[in-house]
């Protein structure tokens, strides 16, 4: 159903198109008007309000319409204008013939009217562009407030004086206590009071272009401010944007991989310096074939040792480039996967108790024994090194429909839900004190790794204080006998 908006649309560009053609007609036919004689002009009045219609309706004038945000279109504008002009100039026409006393005949107002629609038609003109002008201006801020809304990273702005004018969510996220704000606050005193530079002699407000790490002093969140100031058309300051970007995740990444550089520098020095140090005694020709003998076991083992975690570290850097982990595959029996995780209980000077507790050993896995017993190494030095000296650390194992399940549990310490959720980061260590696999911390990201490059799967149940157990599943073999070396 047609809209009111339709009907005075019609009604305005008849009348328009009625005048229009009228003082048309009157221009040529200069004869003063008579009731007798209007009556001859009704057809042309009739006429021109249809043109007027036709022209409004076509699709090109169609097509040039706009809606005002009023909600009037480009022709109902142009109406007004045109018809407000006509008017104007006729009342002026008429006021100044009564007051000097002619006599006001129709035929007289034709100049009148035809120059009142003219100027009219510039004035409506002139309003459309100014109004398209607003409406482009308007569009324009709306689209910058949707960008600045929509953006992860923080954008404060403020005037000339360095006053907060505008902020959007994410900085006010990213900084508690910049809803609470002064209307009229500076950002240099907001931000000297919610944050504090990580670098001792930086300031909290950051120099143009140079980008300064900011830490909020609610929440421990590390930022990085980068401020730029605004200049206007005459290159006059006119303010300044500071963008504000969360890199706590990242600056952590940095401090945990100097601090894993720092820890696997210390364990590839304890090696290396037992091997410099039993190797330069074995110089010495004074020496009984016993301590000869202790010397080199003493190097043996430690060149193990620092085989072990060069395999380590070259397993990682395997899983961090994408390629798969490498694997030396065979038929196994439980009991033998096993013999890794025993040789350590008996070899490991600790005063816990170990306690194993299989059912069905004879149950055989496709998996690399020299893998899956590192993965038995690191999960029982980290039950070790957790637990009390009186605690029980118990190895478990059972069939569970096509897979074997292993779990090592310990009376140690526990985890709390920020560890737990972290336990298999890269670089994550829960004590700096970690040895060897541990000690780097990659032991339980590559301990992950190694289970899931068997298509099994790992995971962990910890309470603070009350032990940590970490379990495993390994798919069952299929294959009846033989051996199955895998890539």
């Amino acid at each position: 159903m047609p809209q009111p908006r339709i009907y005075l649309e019609f009604i305005l560009t008849f009348l328009l198109g009625a005048l229009a053609f009228f003082g048309l007609v009157c221009l040529f036919d200069p004869v003063p008007l008579s009731p007798a004689a209007s009556l001859s002009h009704y057809p042309f009045l009739i006429l021109g309000g249809l043109a007027g219609v036709i022209w409004a309706r076509h699709p090109g004038a169609g097509r040039a319409r706009r809606t005002t945000e009023a909600g009037w279109t480009f022709v109902g504008l142009m109406a007004f204008s045109t018809l407000g002009g006509a008017l104007l100039l006729s009342s002026l026409s008429a006021l100044q013939k009564f007051l000097a006393g002619y006599p006001i005949k129709p035929a007289g107002f034709v100049v009148p009217v035809c120059f009142g629609a003219g100027f009219g038609v510039l004035f409506g003109l002139y309003l459309q562009k100014t109004h398209n002008a607003l409406r482009e201006q308007t569009q324009s801020r709306k689209r910058l407030s949707l960008i600045l809304q929509s953006l992860h990273d923080g954008v404060i702005v403020t005037d000339a004086a360095g006053r907060i004018e505008l902020t959007n969510p994410a900085a006010r996220a990213l900084v508690p206590g910049f809803e609470e704000l002064r209307p009229d606050e500076h950002l240099d005193e907001a931000l000297a009071r919610l944050t504090s530079p990580l670098e001792p002699s930086a300031e909290a407000m950051p120099p143009p272009h140079s980008p300064v790490l900011l830490a909020t002093k609610a929440r421990g969140r590390v930022l990085r401010g980068k401020a730029v100031p605004l200049f206007d058309l005459e290159g006059v300051g006119t303010g300044a944007v500071l963008v504000l970007e969360d890199v706590t995740f990242e600056h952590k990444i940095e401090r945990l991989k100097s601090e894993f550089i720092i820890a696997a520098a210390h364990e590839l020095k304890t090696p290396i310096t037992v091997l410099s140090g039993f190797a330069e005694m074995l110089l010495d020709d004074r020496l009984d074939p016993e301590q000869r003998r202790d010397g080199l076991t003493r190097i043996h083992e430690n060149a193990w040792q620092l085989n072990r975690i060069l395999d380590v570290l070259l397993d990682i850097s395997c899983v961090d480039s994408g390629l798969p982990l490498p694997l030396e595959r065979h038929l196994h029996t439980v009991a033998e996967l096993l013999d890794g995780a025993r040789e350590y209980s008996r070899s490991t000077s600790t005063p816990q108790r170990f306690d194993f507790a299989v059912v069905a050993p004879d149950c055989r896995l496709i998996a690399d024994k020299v893998k899956i017993a590192q993965v038995f190494i690191n999960l029982l030095s980290n039950a070790v090194k957790f637990s009390p000296p009186s605690g029980v650390i118990r190895v478990t194992g059972a069939p569970e429909g096509g897979r074997y399940r292993f779990e090592v549990a310990d009376q140690g310490v526990g985890m709390s839900e920020e560890e737990k959720a972290r336990v298999f980061d890269r670089f994550f260590r829960a004590d700096a004190s970690d040895t060897a696999l541990g000690g780097i911390g990659l032991g339980m990201s590559l301990v992950k790794a190694i289970i899931e490059a068997h298509g099994g799967e790992i995971w962990l149940d910890s309470q603070p204080g009350r032990g940590t157990r970490v379990s495993f599943a390994l798919p069952l073999a299929t294959e009846p006998s033989g051996a199955n070396p895998a890539g």
